[in-house]
Protein backbone atom coordinates (compact mmCIF):
# COMPACT_ATOMS: atom_id res chain seq x y z
CA UNK A 1 0.00 0.00 0.00
CA UNK A 2 1.70 3.16 -1.23
CA UNK A 3 0.56 6.09 0.90
CA UNK A 4 1.81 9.64 1.21
CA UNK A 5 1.42 10.21 4.95
CA UNK A 6 1.78 13.97 4.61
CA UNK A 7 4.53 14.33 7.21
CA UNK A 8 7.43 15.26 4.96
CA UNK A 9 10.74 13.49 5.47
CA UNK A 10 10.10 12.43 9.06
CA UNK A 11 10.67 8.77 9.90
CA UNK A 12 7.63 6.57 10.46
CA UNK A 13 7.76 4.36 13.54
CA UNK A 14 4.49 2.76 12.50
CA UNK A 15 1.34 3.45 10.51
CA UNK A 16 -1.80 1.39 11.02
CA UNK A 17 -5.21 1.07 9.41
CA UNK A 18 -7.70 2.17 12.05
CA UNK A 19 -11.40 2.97 12.37
CA UNK A 20 -14.17 0.96 10.73
CA UNK A 21 -11.85 -0.67 8.17
CA UNK A 22 -9.79 -2.23 10.96
CA UNK A 23 -12.79 -2.95 13.21
CA UNK A 24 -14.77 -4.87 10.60
CA UNK A 25 -17.64 -2.38 10.33
CA UNK A 26 -16.70 -0.59 7.09
CA UNK A 27 -19.28 0.09 4.40
CA UNK A 28 -18.86 1.28 0.81
CA UNK A 29 -19.09 4.85 2.13
CA UNK A 30 -16.50 4.47 4.90
CA UNK A 31 -13.29 6.48 4.74
CA UNK A 32 -9.85 5.10 5.53
CA UNK A 33 -8.50 6.09 8.94
CA UNK A 34 -4.75 5.87 9.40
CA UNK A 35 -3.15 6.34 12.80
CA UNK A 36 0.48 6.19 13.72
CA UNK A 37 3.67 7.51 15.20
CA UNK A 38 6.63 9.32 13.66
CA UNK A 39 10.12 10.27 14.80
CA UNK A 40 11.27 13.87 14.63
CA UNK A 41 14.89 14.49 13.66
CA UNK A 42 16.82 14.86 16.90
CA UNK A 43 18.08 18.27 15.73
CA UNK A 44 14.48 19.53 15.83
CA UNK A 45 14.35 18.90 19.58
CA UNK A 46 16.83 21.70 20.14
CA UNK A 47 15.04 24.20 17.93
CA UNK A 48 13.53 27.36 19.39
CA UNK A 49 9.97 26.88 20.66
CA UNK A 50 9.99 23.10 20.13
CA UNK A 51 7.11 21.64 22.15
CA UNK A 52 6.68 17.84 22.17
CA UNK A 53 3.01 18.25 23.07
CA UNK A 54 2.34 20.19 19.87
CA UNK A 55 3.67 17.66 17.41
CA UNK A 56 0.48 16.01 16.20
CA UNK A 57 0.12 16.01 12.43
CA UNK A 58 -3.34 15.63 10.92
CA UNK A 59 -3.96 15.47 7.21
CA UNK A 60 -6.52 14.37 4.65
CA UNK A 61 -4.94 12.91 1.55
CA UNK A 62 -8.36 13.04 -0.13
CA UNK A 63 -12.03 12.86 0.84
CA UNK A 64 -11.61 9.17 1.70
CA UNK A 65 -8.44 9.17 3.82
CA UNK A 66 -8.02 10.67 7.29
CA UNK A 67 -4.59 10.51 8.92
CA UNK A 68 -3.26 11.39 12.35
CA UNK A 69 0.29 10.93 13.59
CA UNK A 70 1.88 11.80 16.94
CA UNK A 71 5.59 12.31 17.45
CA UNK A 72 7.03 9.38 19.40
CA UNK A 73 7.56 11.31 22.65
CA UNK A 74 3.96 12.49 22.72
CA UNK A 75 2.72 9.06 21.60
CA UNK A 76 4.43 7.33 24.50
CA UNK A 77 3.15 9.94 26.97
CA UNK A 78 -0.42 9.40 25.76
CA UNK A 79 -0.09 5.62 26.06
CA UNK A 80 1.18 5.96 29.62
CA UNK A 81 -1.97 7.93 30.40
CA UNK A 82 -3.97 4.90 29.29
CA UNK A 83 -5.80 6.47 26.34
CA UNK A 84 -7.34 3.89 24.03
CA UNK A 85 -6.85 6.09 20.96
CA UNK A 86 -3.09 5.56 21.14
CA UNK A 87 -3.00 2.05 22.64
CA UNK A 88 -5.34 0.38 20.13
CA UNK A 89 -3.53 1.44 16.91
CA UNK A 90 -0.43 -0.43 18.11
CA UNK A 91 -2.44 -3.66 17.72
CA UNK A 92 -4.22 -2.78 14.48
CA UNK A 93 -3.18 -3.90 10.96
CA UNK A 94 0.08 -2.23 9.96
CA UNK A 95 0.81 -0.47 6.71
CA UNK A 96 4.44 -0.16 7.71
CA UNK A 97 6.58 -0.16 10.85
CA UNK A 98 10.17 0.14 12.01
CA UNK A 99 11.34 -3.34 13.00
CA UNK A 100 13.90 -1.85 15.40
CA UNK A 101 11.27 -0.49 17.76
CA UNK A 102 7.85 -2.02 17.08
CA UNK A 103 8.18 -5.05 19.36
CA UNK A 104 9.24 -2.88 22.30
CA UNK A 105 6.49 -0.35 21.64
CA UNK A 106 3.95 -3.20 21.55
CA UNK A 107 5.26 -4.55 24.86
CA UNK A 108 4.92 -1.08 26.42
CA UNK A 109 1.40 -0.65 25.01
CA UNK A 110 0.30 -3.95 26.59
CA UNK A 111 1.61 -2.80 29.94
CA UNK A 112 -0.02 0.62 29.63
CA UNK A 113 -3.46 -1.00 29.68
CA UNK A 114 -5.02 -0.18 33.05
CA UNK A 115 -8.17 1.14 34.69
CA UNK A 116 -7.26 4.47 33.08
CA UNK A 117 -7.83 2.80 29.71
CA UNK A 118 -11.25 1.63 30.84
CA UNK A 119 -11.95 5.20 31.96
CA UNK A 120 -11.07 6.47 28.48
CA UNK A 121 -13.64 4.09 26.96
CA UNK A 122 -16.18 5.24 29.53
CA UNK A 123 -15.37 8.84 28.62
CA UNK A 124 -16.33 8.18 25.02
CA UNK A 125 -19.54 6.49 26.17
CA UNK A 126 -20.47 9.38 28.46
CA UNK A 127 -20.02 11.90 25.64
CA UNK A 128 -22.03 9.67 23.33
CA UNK A 129 -24.94 9.59 25.79
CA UNK A 130 -24.91 13.39 26.05
CA UNK A 131 -25.08 13.73 22.25
CA UNK A 132 -27.03 10.54 21.46
CA UNK A 133 -29.64 12.10 19.19
CA UNK A 134 -27.02 13.99 17.19
CA UNK A 135 -24.60 11.10 16.73
CA UNK A 136 -24.78 8.78 13.69
CA UNK A 137 -25.32 5.05 14.06
CA UNK A 138 -21.63 4.30 13.46
CA UNK A 139 -20.76 6.24 16.64
CA UNK A 140 -23.37 4.31 18.62
CA UNK A 141 -21.97 1.04 17.31
CA UNK A 142 -18.50 2.20 18.33
CA UNK A 143 -19.91 2.96 21.78
CA UNK A 144 -20.99 -0.66 22.13
CA UNK A 145 -17.54 -1.67 20.93
CA UNK A 146 -15.97 0.46 23.68
CA UNK A 147 -18.06 -1.33 26.28
CA UNK A 148 -17.05 -4.76 24.98
CA UNK A 149 -13.38 -3.82 24.81
CA UNK A 150 -13.48 -2.43 28.36
CA UNK A 151 -15.04 -5.66 29.69
CA UNK A 152 -12.35 -7.64 27.90
CA UNK A 153 -9.56 -5.52 29.37
CA UNK A 154 -11.01 -5.84 32.88
CA UNK A 155 -10.85 -9.63 32.44
CA UNK A 156 -7.16 -9.40 31.62
CA UNK A 157 -7.62 -10.34 27.96
CA UNK A 158 -5.71 -8.78 25.04
CA UNK A 159 -7.15 -6.11 22.74
CA UNK A 160 -9.72 -7.46 20.25
CA UNK A 161 -9.90 -5.42 17.06
CA UNK A 162 -13.13 -6.76 15.53
CA UNK A 163 -16.27 -4.96 16.74
CA UNK A 164 -18.69 -7.81 15.99
CA UNK A 165 -16.55 -10.33 17.88
CA UNK A 166 -16.56 -8.05 20.94
CA UNK A 167 -20.32 -7.59 20.84
CA UNK A 168 -20.92 -11.34 20.41
CA UNK A 169 -18.43 -12.27 23.14
CA UNK A 170 -20.28 -10.22 25.76
CA UNK A 171 -23.82 -10.59 24.43
CA UNK A 172 -24.18 -6.85 23.91
CA UNK A 173 -27.08 -5.19 22.15
CA UNK A 174 -27.16 -4.35 18.46
CA UNK A 175 -30.05 -1.96 19.08
CA UNK A 176 -28.52 1.33 18.08
CA UNK A 177 -31.63 3.36 18.90
CA UNK A 178 -32.19 2.42 22.54
CA UNK A 179 -30.21 4.81 24.74
CA UNK A 180 -31.61 3.28 27.93
CA UNK A 181 -30.09 -0.12 27.19
CA UNK A 182 -26.80 1.58 26.45
CA UNK A 183 -26.91 3.62 29.69
CA UNK A 184 -27.66 0.49 31.69
CA UNK A 185 -24.64 -1.31 30.24
CA UNK A 186 -22.40 1.69 30.91
CA UNK A 187 -23.56 1.77 34.54
CA UNK A 188 -22.83 -1.94 34.86
CA UNK A 189 -19.35 -1.40 33.39
CA UNK A 190 -18.66 1.29 36.00
CA UNK A 191 -19.45 -1.19 38.78
CA UNK A 192 -17.32 -3.94 37.20
CA UNK A 193 -14.44 -1.48 36.96
CA UNK A 194 -14.70 -0.71 40.68
CA UNK A 195 -14.41 -4.41 41.60
CA UNK A 196 -11.67 -5.24 39.11
CA UNK A 197 -8.14 -6.10 40.20
CA UNK A 198 -6.71 -4.56 37.03
CA UNK A 199 -3.85 -2.15 37.83
CA UNK A 200 -4.89 1.46 38.32
CA UNK A 201 -2.10 2.78 36.09
CA UNK A 202 1.10 1.57 34.38
CA UNK A 203 3.74 0.38 36.86
CA UNK A 204 7.10 2.10 37.32
CA UNK A 205 8.93 -0.53 35.28
CA UNK A 206 6.76 0.28 32.26
CA UNK A 207 7.63 3.97 32.57
CA UNK A 208 11.32 3.05 32.79
CA UNK A 209 11.03 0.82 29.71
CA UNK A 210 9.26 3.60 27.81
CA UNK A 211 12.00 6.07 28.72
CA UNK A 212 14.66 3.60 27.59
CA UNK A 213 12.94 3.18 24.24
CA UNK A 214 12.72 6.93 23.70
CA UNK A 215 16.41 7.38 24.56
CA UNK A 216 17.32 4.57 22.18
CA UNK A 217 15.31 6.14 19.35
CA UNK A 218 16.96 9.54 19.88
CA UNK A 219 20.42 7.98 20.05
CA UNK A 220 19.86 5.94 16.89
CA UNK A 221 18.70 9.04 15.04
CA UNK A 222 21.94 10.82 15.96
CA UNK A 223 23.90 7.81 14.76
CA UNK A 224 22.02 7.85 11.44
CA UNK A 225 22.85 11.49 10.76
Amino acid sequence: MNVDFGIGNKKILFAAVSGSLANGTATSESDVDIRGCYISPTDDLFALYYNPLKTTIRSEQDDQTDMEFHEVEKYIQLMLKGGFTTIEPVFQPKICFDVRYMATLTFIAKNCISKKTVSSYLGFCDNLIKEWDRRPEKHRLFGWRCIGQAYRILEGKPIEINTHELIREYGLSYNLDNIYTFKSEVNNLVEVRKESTLRDEPCTSTVVRANQLLRRIRHDDLEDM
